[in-house]
Order: C-alpha cells, then structure tokens, then sequence
C-alpha cells in the first residue's frame, strides 16, 4: 500500500533592515512546521486469524499485539494472543503467542516500556479484578504474570492509558457504569499499588481515552445513555486533575476506538443513536482542550467494538462487530497524512 503525502510549497519571504541609513533586503527561507491531519484511504491487512470482538491490542516496535476477546461462533470469551509485524499499512502474518491466563473480553491493554498490561475484564459470569503484564519482543508475549496489586474493583471495560511511568484508568461496567479512576506506577513489569483518582464526572462505558502531553481526554461512552461529552484532565506524577468539559464529539457515542498521534485525536467507528456506524473523525489537541472535529476518510464497514493500535504514522484496526452479535477478521491500515503549515511572520503552527 503506499500514500502519498501532499505538501505545500510558499515562496521565499523578503525581510527589509535598516542597517547605517540604508534599505538592505534579506530573502529568507519560508519557516514551516508539521503536523498531522487527516487519514489516507483505509486499505485492507491481512486478517485476523478468528472473527473477534471486544479484544484489546496494543503496537509496540513494529508489532501489534491482541489479547482474548469474543470470537463468536458459540464461544462467549477466548485466552488466544496474536501478534504481527507491521509496517507502513502492512500487517505480517499473525501469529499465535503466549496465551492469556484465563478466557476475557473487555479487558484493557496498554504498551509502556517493553511491557504490556491488561487490567480487568469479564469471564462469564464474573467481572475481573486481576491485571497481568508480560514482556514484548519482537512479536513475542513473554510468560504472563499476575499482579499483586489488583485493581480495586472488579470491573470491564475500564478505559486505560500509560503515561511517563504511570498507568491510568477511568470508568467501567460491572451491572452498572462507575465513574471510578485509579492510577498505579508502572516499573519493568511491576506495577505499584493502585491509588484512587479524581472520579470522573458521571458513572461512564464504552468510552474511549487517549493520553497527549500531559492531559488524558476521554471521548463518548454509556452513561445511562450514549453521550458525546469529551472531558479532559491532567495527569502527572499518578495523579489525575480536576475534570473539564471540552468539544462535544459531533454524536451520541461508544465502543469507538480513539488515538492520538501528533497533536490530534483520531476516532474510529462506534455505536451512534442512529446505529453502528463507520465514521471516523479527528480533533486538535492543546493543554486539555479539543479542537473542532473534522470527518475523514471512512472506515471500510460500519464497526464497533474493535481495538485500534498507532505504530509510527498508520492507523491499525482489528475486528469488532459489524451488526449486534456478527463479529469479523478484517483488518484495516490507514496512514496519518502529513500537511505542512508555513507561517511567513513567526514559524508557529
């Protein structure tokens, strides 16, 4: 697959001095940044090796790694882990690894540091408290191992991002929505004891967090209804801030899929008031604000509960259900497209 990013060119900018009573005029270079914008075309990858939804994957040094979830078909949870290279859209062949230590759907997955950490999840009929870590090497999951610090309560779906050496994670389902935050320190594969955080303003699911420059941004969810809130806060040092309202996303939504790259949110799919549906939408990110939210190139198929995972400028994104109960293999790329803004008074952007 290959994209093309565009670029702008400006001409060359004239800068007059007045040097001894004289005019002198200097050409100067155009002084340009860049940042990222909207999405390629999504091209189709090589398929996940089962239908599959509700897994959780994460990218971590060209690979992309997806632990459990449901894959259908009568089995309501699966322990399987896969992994594949990726590289600039595509997806190697997926590989089975080491498997999770129990069947789980719902549980989420973070990369940090050459380790990966799931927390939670549900194994009919229990909600899960346990959270494991394994280490991750060049499409190998190491030899899981459980924490000695369980997540103060049993919960699916908690939304959970790693951020300069801590872990943090907003909200979940256990017969209700919690409005439950935590954090804990991430070590090498030790995680430390789990603190609790500033609550997040309403018993929420289904939600999508992303963590940019320390701010973490939580998009959509259930909260007794699907909602478009998008609340930031800041986060340091295991401590979450005060909440704050910021852009609404443009639809009552959960169980999309959100990352950030660069600046910008990107999120993928989701579950609308008018149903499943295939946008995907992006939105600047400043100081724990969002900026408008744009629409970009659309997802393949109308998709929810599937896991998306960023490996350098492409977007990666696995599985999830295409109607209530009918889960798919695809896999699909798209690239994060480069534009270049030149600015000829000060080369801000």
């Amino acid at each position: 697959m290959t994209s093309v990013p565009t670029t702008q060119t400006a001409a060359r900018s004239v800068l007059v001095l007045a040097v001894g009573g004289l005019l002198v005029l200097m050409a100067l270079a155009p002084l340009t940044c860049v940042r990222a914008e909207a999405l390629s075309s999504w091209e189709g990858a090589t398929a996940y090796p089962t239908n599959i939804d509700d897994e959780s994957c994460v990218a971590d040094s060209g690979y992309i790694y997806c632990v459990a979830g449901a894959p259908g078909g009568g089995v309501s949870a699966t322990y399987a882990v896969y992994s594949a290279s990726v590289s600039a859209g595509v997806v190697g062949t997926w590989k089975s690894t080491s498997s999770y230590p129990s069947r789980i759907v719902g549980q989420s997955c973070v990369a940090y540091s050459g380790y990966i950490y799931c927390v939670g999840g549900y194994n009919f009929p229990q909600y899960m408290n346990a959270v494991y870590f394994a280490s991750l090497s060049g499409g190998f999951v190491g030899t899981w191992t459980i924490s000695t610090n369980a997540y103060p309560i049993n919960v699916k779906g908690p939304a959970c991002v790693a951020y300069s050496g801590y872990i943090y994670c907003v909200g979940g389902w256990n017969g209700t929505s919690t409005s439950a935050a935590y954090s804990a320190s991430l070590s090498s594969g030790v995680i430390g004891p789990w603190k609790v955080s500033t609550a997040y303003p309403t018993g929420i699911y289904g939600q999508s967090c992303v963590a940019y420059l320390g701010y973490v941004y939580c998009v959509g969810g259930w909260s007794d209804l699907r909602t478009a809130n998008v609340y930031s806060a800041s986060i340091s040092n295991g401590v979450i801030g005060a909440w704050s309202s910021t852009t609404l996303f443009p639809a009552d939504i959960y169980s999309q899929s959100c990352l950030a790259y660069s600046g910008y949110v990107y999120c993928v799919g989701g579950n609308t008031n008018a149903g499943i549906s295939g946008a995907v939408y992006y939105a600047s990110l400043s100081s724990g604000r969002v900026g408008i939210w744009t629409n970009t190139n659309e997802y393949p198929t109308n998709i929810n509960s599937h896991s998306c995972a960023i490996d350098s400028d492409y977007i990666y994104c696995v599985g999830g259900s295409v109607t209530p109960g009918s889960f798919i293999d695809a896999v699909y790329s798209a690239q994060i497209v480069p534009s270049q803004v030149t600015n000829h008074e000060n080369g801000g952007s």
